[in-house]
């Protein structure tokens, strides 16, 4: 966990009355509290020697209560405002989602007849291929019978 660090003497005046003055952070801002650099973490020697990451230290804003409480109600304004962009786009996609799964359903509906269709083709194809081979085996019995026909009569 990062502690907040507060600068100890802020470039701005401070406020007449110190108990209206809040920080943002939520951090207390009195004199009596230790300074960054005299808490001893309970690390290793060598983690302390790495880098920290690359970043600012969270900036302390004094102000006072009816400024904080605009500042507040500005925040909150703007959380919903991002709230509300937020549900519009999700409805948008759950539309989309929606129009998807209907495309998603016609395209499975479409396949089934198209193999349903297909798969009476190939059984009408077969029996007519059956049928077909069956008249021409009677064919066939019955040239072969015309023929020995022919010969007895020619003998």
């Amino acid at each position: 966990m990062r502690a907040c660090r507060h600068p100890p003497q802020p470039p701005w005046p401070a406020p007449p009355n110190p108990s209206l003055a809040l920080p943002l952070c939520g951090h207390p801002t009195s004199a009596a509290s230790p300074p960054a650099t005299s808490v001893t973490p309970a690390r290793p020697p060598s983690l302390l020697q790495r880098a920290a990451p690359p970043e600012a230290p969270p900036a302390v804003v004094r102000v006072e209560i009816g400024d904080e409480a605009a500042a507040l109600r500005e925040a909150l304004a703007r959380q919903q405002a991002a709230l509300e962009d937020l549900q519009a786009e999700l409805d948008a996609e759950r539309g989309d989602a929606s129009e998807a799964m209907t495309m998603i359903l016609c395209l499975q509906r479409e396949k089934a007849e198209a193999m349903m269709e297909a798969h009476q083709f190939r059984s009408y194809a077969e029996e007519k291929m059956a049928h077909d081979a069956a008249e021409l085996a009677a064919l066939e019995d019955a040239l072969t019978k015309h023929d020995a026909a022919v010969r007895a009569l020619q003998r």
